[in-house]
């Protein structure tokens, strides 16, 4: 805290001697608050929301909003039409490809797909990315079936408690890092070792050296990375949980890898590796292959997690939503067959109330930050060379002009009288991108989409989700929770009563 409050003070310092240097650009600028005001509303939010600060910049300064802290300029986009015009029409998208200077994008994980620079070889990593999972078929039939083992194991879990309280967020991190190891490595984690706790463990510590103050801190002062303190002491314990992953899921793999016989991702991007060695191609290293290990642990991880822990929590709330959701999967699948990713036409009740807690969570409320690589005019505005740009889906998803009383879970508003899900050209669904959207979109978001279908569906078959006997139930509120990169739901208990 006071480390945090020290550098503050430095960047306030810093921002009065730039300020008092800065001349006046010509050309109309983007509306937002000045340096010093800033500065204080940083402090303030550092360890409160700092997407609801930024949703009060939107509401203040209108759709395209932007602070500066010394020489750095920050911009938020604010609706729907000009984050896609940004990052998805021609004319402005090749010019906010790249992504800002970070301590992942320049030394904990070099060369990977989300925060890489060079378009060529970020373009074939998404590639190879999306043949490793070929290993579970062109289309979701394998991926299903590995999910509904996993599940069968949690739903046995939660059997298990015989009515008593658990930890539900506890219960589902646990069962998503032994779905991730499955799909990696063929095996679930061993039961005798706190092994399964690592994806975890390192997701914590990414989420907390990517709040978005944080890396404005970094971008400043990279050197704090290396020194004794907060962002020294998660950035060096951040590197040794990764690099414990990297012996599990890599080098213990590599030495029993044989060419050709598949245990999961792993051994497909050896063999692509070995593919590419053969027909002279060296660009693919060893630390492509590594980034993309991490790339899989994270987008497996954080989007399912926090949405899964956030919509249990809200079932809980809402018993009424719990048995709109049963009736459905009842009808069209029954009390006992799995759950399989074609019923999910069938069941836009369901669907709905995914698409609505996606909504309601927004666990990116920012995204990741695109860098202007040149100045950019949009909308008459000038973004500045080497800006930190940042789509504002926080925003974007509580527009009270697209979602009447958009802090309400409503589940209904994505059907239409029928009961049916509404088009995807309804402004409702082509406004929601939880997922991203342009050439950095979330490259495994049909997997994230299949796995949260096939989680809720099957425990709503299974279980009905109670109150807990013995503690207090978190408020269910997004608004209130703790912001990093993601938005996290509290840990909660609950009550789980098997179906007849």
């Amino acid at each position: 805290m006071i480390s945090a409050i020290l550098v503050l003070c430095c960047l306030f310092v810093g921002a009065v001697l730039y300020q008092r240097s800065k001349k006046r650009e010509n050309g109309r600028s983007i509306p937002g608050p000045n340096q010093f005001m800033t500065l204080q509303n940083l402090a303030t939010h550092r360890f409160k929301g700092f997407h609801k600060w930024v949703e009060q910049l939107g509401q203040t300064y209108g759709d395209i909003v932007s602070f500066s802290i010394l020489d750095k300029t920050f911009v938020f986009l604010n609706n729907e039409r000009l984050i896609k015009k940004a990052l998805v029409d021609d004319g402005v998208k090749d010019f906010l490809w790249e992504r800002p200077p970070s301590i992942f994008r320049d030394r904990l994980i070099p060369n990977d797909i989300l925060f890489s620079c060079n378009k060529d070889e970020q373009q074939a990593m998404r590639k190879i990315f999306h043949k490793s999972l070929s290993v579970y078929g062109d289309g979701v039939s394998k991926f299903e079936s590995v999910v509904c083992k996993e599940l069968e194991v949690l739903c046995q879990r939660i059997e298990n408690q015989k009515g008593a309280d658990f930890c539900m967020f506890d219960f589902i991190k646990d069962s998503l890092s032994n779905l991730i190891s499955v799909l990696m490595s063929g095996e679930r984690f061993d039961d005798d070792t706190d092994d399964v706790k690592l994806f975890w463990h390192w997701d914590v510590l990414a989420d907390k050296l990517l709040h978005p103050i944080n890396v404005t801190i970094l971008a400043f002062m990279p050197f704090l990375q290396h020194m004794p303190g907060p962002l020294g002491n998660t950035s060096r314990e951040f590197e040794k949980t990764q690099n414990k992953i990297y012996d599990i899921f890599y080098y213990k793999m590599k030495r029993t890898h044989v060419p050709g016989h598949t245990r999961g991702i792993v051994d497909v991007l050896l063999d692509i590796q070995e593919e590419q060695r053969a027909q002279g191609i060296t660009w693919f290293t060893e630390q492509h292959v590594l980034s993309i290990i991490i790339n899989i642990i994270g987008a497996g991880l954080i989007t399912s997690s926090d949405t899964l822990g956030t919509f249990f929590l809200n079932l809980v709330y809402q018993p009424e939503v719990q048995q709109k959701i049963l009736k459905e999967v009842i009808r069209e699948i029954g009390p006992r067959r799995h759950p399989e990713v074609k019923d999910r036409k069938n069941l836009p009740y369901t669907h709905a109330t995914i698409l609505e807690n996606l909504r309601c969570l927004s666990v990116l409320p920012l995204s990741l930050p695109h860098k202007a690589s040149q100045e950019i005019v949009l909308d008459g505005f000038i973004i500045p060379k080497d800006s930190f740009v940042l789509p504002n889906l926080w925003v974007l998803h509580h527009n009270a002009d697209v979602y009447e009383d958009p802090y309400t879970f409503n589940a209904e508003r994505f059907l239409d009288d029928e009961g049916n899900l509404v088009p995807p050209e309804d402004i409702k669904r082509h406004t929601l991108m939880p997922f991203g959207i342009g050439r950095r979109q979330c490259p495994g978001e049909s997997f994230a989409r299949t796995r949260l279908f096939l989680y809720i569906s099957k425990l709503v078959q299974q279980f009905e989700f109670l109150p807990p006997n013995d503690s207090i139930l978190p408020k269910w509120d997004p608004r209130f929770y703790q912001h990093n990169l993601s938005i996290t739901p509290p840990s909660y208990m609950c009550r789980a009563k098997q179906r007849n």
